[in-house]
């Protein structure tokens, strides 16, 4: 059974500035939402080289930079619930790789649960 969550003011903000470019982190590695819900967020990253080590005839989207974005799109899902003065931060976060990140379009979706 799927749970009901109350948008917060973040979220409507969030609605309101699609299509705007996020400062910060956002901005400098060139993340962009591409798809938002009340507790749901879809992020989209196109890793080249510059993000990535050289492993024998490929390369490999550096592990740290993947869950940066991983926690950011959890972020957002929970930021969709907060209003205007309310923050959080992320207490806890591993993450376990099952294969490697090659350089291209990735998909990170968080959700809250």
């Amino acid at each position: 059974m799927a749970q009901e969550f109350t948008p917060g003011e973040r979220y409507e903000e969030a609605v309101r500035r699609r299509g705007e470019r996020f400062p910060g982190i956002w901005t400098h590695l060139g993340w962009s939402v591409a798809d938002l819900e009340i507790g749901r967020a879809v992020l989209e990253w196109v890793p080249d080289t510059d993000h990535s080590f050289g492993a024998g005839d490929g390369w490999i989207v550096h592990g740290g930079m993947v869950t940066a974005l991983l926690d950011t799109a959890m972020g957002q899902s929970t930021w969709t619930l907060l209003n205007m003065d309310e923050v959080f931060l992320t207490a806890d976060l591993r993450t376990e790789f099952y294969r490697v990140t090659t350089p291209g379009l990735i998909r990170a979706t968080g959700w809250v649960v």
